[in-house]
This record gives structure tokens, C-alpha cells and sequence, in this order.
């Protein structure tokens, strides 16, 4: 019997063969972490440009990580499903244990809560993920900041609004966790904050005054035959547009792309119209 599996990242790396010929070792180390290695395999792997929307979910995982504290996003704790009819597609987000600073106890965090310059350390400049440049690790703030990377400000873009959206409920989650002390409350309330609005905020600002927020391709034709729903996102995500509503525009756009994925996956509609429909909303 042919079963749904999940294939995680680093088996897929160990299989890359570069269409030019053209590859080093680190690109086919299933442990390696060069993040330039990892871009080069996640554009031009066979089996990953098969799926709709690798790149932003890569990308989506990588601010979302920084801002919970996970910086342990191995290769191992992402990847893509096969299921067992032949449909390739993203693996739903798992394994983020290591957020949060779980393991620390009061006693680790009395000496630093009332720091500020120490909160901060540890909240945004002081830290660094599991990603490499040049054989050394990567401050996730310090990269988000530099705005080189036009997908990781598009996630960004995207995901800030949500995170400002949806902070009260963030921080009434918080204090409903029962296990939770009130000191490591208010730390993670704390760590939190500072992450959110002075580091991902301010970059978020800049990007949409620079006309990099809410996104559209006019030049990219709409596929035929549409699902009457999704014509209708369509419809309303170009009103929102238009008005430059994009405290509406964002959440209905994450809507969006899970109808795409959804139409794909009933096969509404093909891989190459998924792939066109994510791309024009800078999400594929």
C-alpha cells in the first residue's frame, strides 16, 4: 500500500544535481546550512519546483522563527509531503521546540529583566540562527534589517501586519500557559515587544515606504477557469489594493494563498496556474 511521506530538506539536499553541472560539496551535505547553498537548492531542485510557494514558506519560517526565538530551523525540521496519489506539497510548519527561551528558569532570567541593553541583546542583537554566510552564523534581525534579500522583505511585508494583528491574543496566550512563572511571563512578554516593535517594525515601515508591501503583477495574467471563489479573492485583494487597505489586504492574502494551495490539491487547477496565481501576489 503507497503511503503519504514526508521528505525533510536535508534528503532532498543530498540529491541535488545543479542543471549547469556546477556544485560544490556544501550544496549536497544534507547537514549543510550556507544559506546561499540552500537558496541555490530550493530554485533549482526538480522535486521542490514542483511545489507551490517553497521559497516564501522558507522565507515565512525564517521571520517567524526570529521572532518566537527558534533558531534551530535544521534541515531536518522542514520539508514537503508526497502523498501517496502522486501530489507533491508543502509539509505543514513542525517542530519549533527549541523557541521561546524554554529552558530558562528564573534564575537565568532575574540578571538580565530589568537590563535593558542585556534584554536587548538577547531579544535582537545578540542573537544568530542555524543559517551560515560565509561559514559564520546569521543575526536574523541583522539580515531582516539589511533588506538585500527581496523575498525575505516580502515575508516580512506580509507577516509584520499579522504579528501586529494578532498581538493581544500573542500576549493573552502567554498568560494562560499554566506552567509559566510570572517572571518568565514577563520576560517573554518583554522579549516579545522589543522584538515586534523595535526591530521587525521599523524594517516593516521602510519596505512598504519603498513600495515593497502590498504587492500585485499586473503583467501576469490571471489563469482560465478559476474557481468562482478564488476569482472573487481575486476581485476583493485588487479593491484592497487599490485603496491601499493593507490592514485588510494582508490577512485576506494569507486566505488566498491557502485557496490556491487548496485548488491545487482537489486539482481545480494545475500545478503551472498554482504557480502563476502565487506569483503575481509576490507569494510564489
Amino acid at each position: 500500500m503507497v503511503r503519504d511521506r514526508l521528505f525533510e530538506f536535508r534528503e532532498i539536499k543530498t540529491t541535488f544535481e545543479s542543471p549547469g553541472g556546477e556544485i560544490s560539496g556544501s550544496e549536497t551535505s544534507g547537514s549543510g546550512v550556507e544559506l546561499c547553498d540552500i537558496l541555490r537548492v530550493i530554485d533549482e531542485h526538480p522535486l521542490l519546483r514542483r511545489v507551490p510557494g517553497v521559497k516564501e514558506r522558507f522565507w515565512q519560517m525564517f521571520v517567524v522563527d526570529a521572532y518566537i526565538g527558534n533558531m534551530d530551523r535544521n534541515n531536518g525540521n522542514w520539508g514537503v509531503i508526497s502523498r501517496y496519489d502522486g501530489r507533491i506539497e508543502l509539509a505543514p510548519v513542525y517542530d519549533n521546540g527549541a523557541c521561546l527561551n524554554n529552558k530558562w528558569d528564573e534564575a537565568r532570567i532575574r540578571p538580565i529583566l530589568d537590563d535593558m541593553s542585556k534584554m536587548r541583546a538577547q531579544a535582537y542583537r545578540g542573537v544568530v540562527n542555524i543559517f551560515e554566510q560565509n561559514g559564520k552564523r546569521i543575526n536574523p534581525f541583522q539580515y531582516i534589517a539589511e533588506m538585500r534579500n527581496e523575498d525575505c522583505s516580502r515575508a516580512v511585508a506580509l507577516l509584520v501586519p499579522k504579528m501586529q494583528m494578532h498581538d493581544a491574543a500573542i500576549h493573552a496566550l502567554i498568560d494562560e500557559v499554566p506552567v509559566l512563572t510570572s517572571v518568565q511571563r514577563d520576560f517573554l512578554h518583554r522579549i516579545l515587544s522589543l522584538r515586534l516593535h523595535e526591530s521587525l517594525v521599523p524594517v516593516y515601515e521602510q519596505i512598504t515606504k519603498g513600495k515593497m508591501g502590498m504587492y500585485i503583477d499586473d503583467t501576469i495574467s490571471l489563469p482560465e477557469h478559476l474557481p468562482r471563489y478564488l476569482l472573487r479573492d481575486v476581485e476583493v485583494l485588487q479593491e484592497y489594493y487599490d485603496s491601499g487597505n493593507d490592514a485588510y489586504f494582508y490577512p485576506y492574502l494569507d486566505a488566498f494563498e491557502a485557496g490556491v494551495h487548496q485548488c491545487y490539491a482537489d486539482r481545480q487547477i494545475t500545478e503551472e496556474e498554482a504557480h502563476r496565481l502565487l506569483r503575481r501576489y509576490g507569494i510564489g
